[in-house]
């Protein structure tokens, strides 16, 4: 307690109610920041295996006993499919479990046994963010273009909207 009407507490587990690029989530389910429920592995591996690939290839290539030569060729998925074939990790049928290898691909990364990865420096979140006020831009232009239905079905629940207010006045 600071004084009668102030106190600090620390609150392990809070975070800000909306992520405002979903990049930032992955990064934070990556490294089991946030909850199991909070995203789908398969997606959180795709976007590390992903990152790897552009930037660690070495690492994945090292870890899983994959051609160097070979990872250029590939995209994400195709890397957790080859993850899940090395490892021998397979359904009925002989395919590739996906869901198997996208958990070992995770747990490895949240293990260290990788090595020395960072998912974002400031240049790689000065480009996503180049890349987000741009496609923003877009979006706003679209939605300007757009016509307005009194059906729209982007309304948010409740009723609430800022359709009657003039836009000067919108945040």
């Amino acid at each position: 307690q600071l004084d009668v009407r102030h106190s600090i507490t620390d609150m392990p587990g809070l975070m800000w109610a909306k992520i405002a690029y979903p990049s930032d989530g992955l990064m934070l389910a990556a490294g089991n920041a946030i909850g199991r429920n909070a995203m789908i592995d398969e997606e959180v591996a795709t976007f590390l295996a992903g990152q790897l690939l552009a930037r660690y290839p070495a690492l994945l290539a090292s870890r899983y006993g994959l051609p160097a030569g070979a990872l250029a060729e590939l995209d994400a998925v195709n890397v957790i499919e080859r993850i899940a074939l090395r490892r021998g990790l397979r359904m009925r049928g002989g395919a590739a479990d996906l869901e198997k290898a996208a958990k070992v691909l995770l747990q490895d990364y949240r293990d260290g046994v990788l090595g020395r990865i960072s998912l974002e420096t400031p240049a790689t979140r000065q480009l996503m963010l180049a890349g987000e006020g741009a496609q923003g831009a877009a979006r706003a232009a679209a939605d300007d273009r757009a016509p307005a239905h009194a059906d729209d079905s982007r309304q948010p629940p409740g009723g609430c909207t800022t359709e009657a207010l003039p836009r000067e006045s919108l945040p």
